[in-house]
């Protein structure tokens, strides 16, 4: 290996401090990354500020006040033992009484209240807290990325250990793998690696972060030619239950590796980092979004579906597909339903691009781009634009129509709510089920109300159904398409609740009313968990479950590491 690309593997970890950032970012690198400069005001800066609060690894006080005693009094600890834990351990603790603790818990979508929220830095770090937490008998709580939206990151009176500072991404790129730790986000991750040419199947927000996307599956645009993002993963690293530290892969512990492979997070341990082997793609690919008429969506669907189950469909093309409203510009105060197909062909051969939309762009009218235009784009660039597509006309555009009184205000003053639900399709579909989905959706953006909906398609199907449904714990491998739901609404609207239950019956009523319920699996993401669920463990796991229950007693048979929807022994 040349010592120039060896300075560069070694150059390639992101850690805190901004001077080693630096440091990477100066070498010459064979692909250069674009980035995006956000100014403070923008929508992008108060979302990251209001959900992605860390402290920081040099600057923060542990010490407490006289009314934290009685806490720990009240729940069974002694003082002596919780000195003696923060003489042990290195890193941010906060409590009730810390001025940051709305923050670190994450109050903007959640009002749980954790005892204790422990900001790890190291394996050493979450080893010390659960066993802490164990003498003490005091229930765990796991956060990675935080966006379980569902809320089961962070429940109450819990030590909610938090592992979204233990950064740092190694990247081999003579062995084509990515050591990365547990607190990575996609956006991170993406950038490493990009500089070498070599990427994983990673989602399209790059504030989401890694561990919890790849061990509840992970679906990505590469997807269709080279799987989920847990089938990209390698090894993990994990403290379990009784604090004790293990790697899990295909030679040790393999059982325990099989149910990381899409089994979801915090039910076996805690996992510090990963392993995930990469590939290399063509420096650049094609992006393209296109907007229809709500009118057109049912027909263009079925055409997207016609493609898709062909034989020779040209798996280097991948679409997610929306159905959103947006602002009409001659009333403000109403809505228009439209359909958006936002993709990527991967490669750079136009030719082929062309080939493979072709039969697609034959259905339906697009309405925006005025002109069919190919963008060619390389690869960070494309995440970002996804991310800032994502940011500005979702988020952007939620904090100027949901909301009563439609004024832009900071997401931390609106107090966003998120509720998620979903299905798997694995038959095809008539033209009649699609134009049952999009009245569905039709007939309430034409409605005032206080909610914003969104029907997102996650198109499957090529390498990821080729892998037999128990060889991973990630069990559904025979879908055309992940159906699912996002509704958002304020929670410090007056009417709150009463929007929240509007909301909801929506949600249900997607999947369960007369003229819908035929078109779904039995089967539901288990990285969109849903509280509504009273038979969640068929839906996410289906036969796998079982399996998962034997490793599940094995590695923890006292359930420390338990959430509403985590596996039972």
């Amino acid at each position: 290996m040349k010592r120039k690309s060896f300075l560069q593997s070694l150059t390639a970890v992101i850690t805190l401090p901004t001077w080693v950032r630096g440091l990477a970012q100066t070498q010459s690198t064979p692909h250069p990354v674009p980035k995006i400069n956000y100014d403070d005001k923008t929508v992008t800066q108060r979302f990251l500020k209001a959900n992605f609060y860390t402290p920081s690894l040099y600057d923060y006080d542990n010490s407490y006040p006289s009314a934290f005693i009685e806490l720990l009094e009240q729940h069974k600890i002694a003082q002596e033992g919780y000195d003696d834990f923060l003489k042990e351990i290195q890193c941010p603790i906060i409590t009730p009484f810390s001025t940051q603790y709305d923050l670190a818990r994450l109050s903007d979508k959640f009002m749980s209240k954790p005892l204790l929220i422990v900001y790890c830095f190291s394996t050493a770090d979450v080893t010390r807290s659960v066993q802490f937490a164990r003498k003490y008998n005091i229930p765990i709580s796991v956060r990675a990325g935080g966006h379980n939206t569902a809320g089961y990151a962070s429940l109450d009176n819990r030590m909610l250990i938090d592992v979204a500072n233990i950064k740092g991404i190694i990247v081999d790129p003579i062995e084509k793998l990515a050591t990365v730790g547990a607190g990575v986000r996609l956006g991170e991750y993406s950038y490493a690696t990009s500089i070498y040419g070599l990427f994983s199947p990673v989602g399209d927000c790059k504030f989401v972060g890694i561990t919890g996307f790849t061990l509840g599956g992970g679906i990505s645009c590469l997807s269709l030619l080279y799987g989920l993002g847990c089938d990209a993963l390698q090894e993990v690293g994990l403290v379990t239950a009784n604090g004790d530290f293990v790697v899990a892969n295909n030679e040790h512990n393999s059982e325990l590796f099989w149910a990381h492979q899409g089994g979801g997070g915090g039910s076996f341990g805690i996992v510090t980092y990963l392993k995930i082997k990469l590939v290399a793609l063509a420096d650049e690919c094609f992006l393209f979004v296109w907007e229809y008429s709500i009118d057109d969506a049912a027909d263009v669907l079925f055409a997207i579906q016609e493609q898709m189950l062909k034989p020779d469909y040209d798996n280097a093309l991948y679409m997610h597909l929306i159905l959103k409203n947006k602002a009409n510009p001659n009333k403000p105060e109403k809505l228009i339903p439209v359909f958006i197909i936002a993709g990527v062909y991967i490669g750079n051969n136009r030719l082929a691009a062309k080939k493979a939309l072709g039969p697609i762009l034959a259905t339906g009218t697009p309405n925006y781009p005025s002109e069919t235009v190919l963008k060619q784009k390389d690869w960070e660039d494309m995440i970002n634009m996804r991310t800032t597509y994502a940011i500005h006309e979702g988020l952007g555009y939620l904090e100027n129509i949901i909301f009563s009184d439609h004024q832009r205000h900071p997401i931390k003053e609106l107090d966003l709510k998120e509720l998620k639900r979903s299905s798997f399709v694995n038959k095809p579909l008539s033209k009649n089920d699609f134009k049952a989905i999009t009245t569905y959706f039709k007939n309430i953006a034409l409605k005032n109300h206080s909610f914003q909906p969104l029907i997102e398609f996650e198109c499957l199907g090529g390498t990821v159904n080729k892998v037999p449904r128990t060889a991973t714990a990630f069990v559904h491998r025979d879908a055309i398409f992940d159906v699912y739901t996002d509704v958002f609404w304020g929670g410090k609207d007056p009417h709150a609740s009463e929007i929240e239950k509007e909301a909801v019956e929506w949600l249900d009523g997607f999947y369960e009313s007369n003229d819908t319920k035929h078109i779904w699996s039995n089967e539901s993401y288990q990285n969109y968990q849903y509280p509504g669920y009273t038979d969640w463990e068929t839906r996410y796991f289906a036969e796998n479950y079982p399996r998962l229950q034997e490793i599940k007693r094995k590695w923890d048979p006292d359930n420390i590491f338990n959430a509403p929807q985590s596996i039972k022994p």
